[in-house]
């Protein structure tokens, strides 16, 4: 399935503002960087499984964020992928 993906992500990128029309009916106007490197390690505050095998978690804060809402998202999608 990996070299299915590639292979269409090629052809895809070779008429990349077509294909958005095509999707969207409206035009392409710049390719972006489509790469996202990380080396960064992520420690939630608490991870628990329940007894019904649904999942707490719980992160704590001494003070304001305001990127706290999408350090929420990446764990929960984190949590979601594990």
């Amino acid at each position: 399935m990996a070299e299915f993906d590639k292979t269409l992500r090629d052809i895809v990128q070779n008429i990349p503002q077509k294909f958005v029309s095509i999707l969207t009916g409206k035009k392409g106007v710049k390719i972006l960087d489509n790469t996202f490197p990380s080396t960064k390690e992520r420690v939630a505050d608490m991870v628990l499984q329940l007894e019904d095998s649904s999942i707490f978690y719980l992160e704590l804060q001494t003070q304001n964020d305001k990127n706290m809402l999408f350090r929420m998202l990446e764990y929960y999608l984190l949590l979601e992928q594990r």
